[in-house]
């Protein structure tokens, strides 16, 4: 299912199991922009039960003035489906940040596209 939303879409995918004489379902939602990149992943986890949700959030170093729009910024994976309140560092399970051509800010806009090590 897609469904646009003010230039933004969003997608569902839902996965069925066999497990013994029943079936665990589980269920992932994205959200992107408007040219397609993944802005959150919220992976559901097993529908029934609580407590194994997972939101990842991503953001883009772009530079729109060099046509550099597909670069990751910085990736932030919470224990909370995306949407839902949230309280670091608690729920906190992982960032990886990434820097680009000799810039020191996740948020600064890269030159030229290479990538350095995350931090």
């Amino acid at each position: 299912m897609i469904s646009l939303l003010r230039s933004s879409a969003v997608a569902s995918d839902e996965t069925r199991q066999a497990v013994g004489s029943a079936w665990r379902t589980t269920r992932i939602e994205r959200t992107f922009d408007g040219v397609g990149q993944t802005l959150t992943e919220s992976a559901l986890g097993d529908k029934a039960k609580t407590g194994d949700e997972e939101c990842t959030t991503t953001t883009y170093a772009k530079n729109a003035a060099k046509n550099i729009l597909n670069l990751v910024s910085q990736t932030q994976t919470v224990a909370k489906a995306c949407g839902t309140s949230v309280q670091l560092p608690q729920d906190l399970i992982s960032t990886t940040r990434y820097y680009y051509a000799q810039r020191h800010q996740p948020d600064d806009r890269p030159g030229q596209g290479r990538h350095h090590p995350p931090r």
